[in-house]
């Protein structure tokens, strides 16, 4: 069937005169069958055609063909006046890297064709828009526009640095017998912005490693051809879990070749600040001592313990000389232990800065603890049968960490210089 057209072809285009001329606007398939051609004919009477895709019969009527994929692609056109025959069979590669056009039979005067590629634009203004134009009869006369107005100042085959907008242009050529084509129609070509934003959940408590982030495509996104957050690569969006604290980058490439960077900080809380005030006992042998708390920083609610079985939040009376303890937990259960004693000695008041504090986190813990404070000398690990099971391991000044990666699940006792508290481990 195809053969028999293309000798038809020869015959017509063997006696053509100039009476017709095809326009077509060819944009490559860049992604899930996008592509498209937009014909327009300009002649100088009444005309029929016939017009097949891939060796099916189809309607032009100055309309367009659209959702075609990126292959090579058949396009047959032939026309009379009912004295003049025009007739053309081309090949047309819709692959947006390789996009052409190669004609098998050519009429004396090729169409005039445009295949447009393009690149979105980023927060830099890098969009781009190229036409490669062919054929037709000279001269040709291109206008860009921008929203609808001609650029003026603006020449050439290529726009170069675009900021996200509506862009278009107009083409027309010398085929005097088409005075119809002197209001050519305007090819809109729309320009969109990549941008990408981070949506990010912090960690609960200092010193943990549970924040979260997701990377969103705010335009597009079935047009997002690659994507990579904090390391991790997909073509869609991305979700990433137990991240410590700090920036997150993510980047994205859109399938015109345009990529977009985006950040977010992962943060984490305040940390608890406990204002202790502890009174010693009146005399020796009295019991009259106290302890009273006033908790800011970290994530109200808070929930006091204090080593006598007391949950009151304002503080515990009654006290006889000796060691004490007090655990605050906030609502992200953060957890600060405070040790303290009352003594025999009726002048004195001592608050917190009298007491060394420190900070376990996080506590239950499954692959490591760490131990926040100010003058530890050391830190210890103990079983339930007082066997030591590991020794801290100093990062910084103040910040020491304990692997707890081969330790099995249960209770253990943490002991920070000698200072004891239980540790849950997962």
């Amino acid at each position: 069937m195809k053969l028999i057209y293309s000798l038809i072809f020869v015959l017509l285009t063997s006696s053509a005169n100039a009476f017709i001329q095809v326009y077509m606007h060819i944009q490559p398939d860049y992604n899930a069958c996008t592509g498209k051609i937009e014909f327009y004919t300009c002649s100088q009477g009444p005309f029929t055609y016939i017009l097949n895709y891939n060796g099916n019969q189809v309607l032009m009527d100055d309309a367009s063909l659209m959702a075609i994929c990126s292959a090579t692609h058949n396009f047959m056109f032939q026309a009379t006046d009912g004295t003049n025959n025009y007739a053309f069979e081309a090949n047309i590669n819709f692959d947006p890297n390789n996009a052409s056009i190669t004609y098998l039979i050519e009429p004396t005067v090729l169409p005039l064709s445009v295949i447009r590629t393009y690149k979105i634009s980023n927060n830099t203004c890098n969009g781009e828009i190229n036409l490669d134009i062919n054929g037709g009869y000279s001269p040709t006369t291109l206008i860009w526009y921008q929203n609808g107005s001609v650029m003026p100042t603006v020449s050439g085959n290529s726009l170069t640095n675009l900021c996200a907008g509506s862009y278009g242009y107009s083409l027309t050529d010398g085929a005097t017998f088409c005075p119809g084509m002197g209001n050519p129609p305007i090819i809109s070509v729309a320009i969109d912005m990549l941008d990408c934003f981070i949506f990010s959940e912090n960690v609960s408590c200092i010193g943990e490693c549970d924040g979260e982030a997701t990377l969103i495509f705010l335009n597009n996104p079935n047009e997002i051809i690659f994507s990579n957050l904090a390391g991790q690569s997909s073509s869609s969006s991305l979700f990433i879990n137990n991240q410590c604290e700090g920036p997150v980058n993510g980047y994205i490439m859109h399938m015109t070749g345009t990529s977009a960077m985006c950040m977010s900080v992962i943060l984490q809380p305040t940390p608890i600040e406990p204002n202790l005030i502890v009174t010693n006992t009146s005399t020796t042998g009295a019991n009259d001592g106290s302890a009273s708390i006033n908790v800011s920083g970290g994530t109200a609610p808070y929930a006091i313990l204090w080593d006598n079985g007391s949950t009151d939040p304002n503080g515990i009376n009654n006290l006889s000389p000796g060691n004490y303890s007090l655990t605050i937990i906030d609502a992200n259960d953060c957890v600060t232990y405070i040790p303290f004693s009352v003594q025999e000695n009726p002048t004195s008041v001592l608050s917190q800065k009298d007491f060394e504090k420190f900070i376990i986190y996080p506590n239950p813990a499954r692959e490591f603890v760490g131990i926040a404070g100010t003058n530890i000398e050391s830190v210890e690990l103990y079983d339930m049968n007082n066997k030591l099971i590991e020794t801290g391991k100093f990062l910084t000044l103040g910040q020491i960490q304990l692997n707890l990666t081969d330790i099995a699940p249960g209770i253990y006792f943490l002991k920070v210089d000698s200072r004891i508290s239980k540790l849950l481990k997962d």
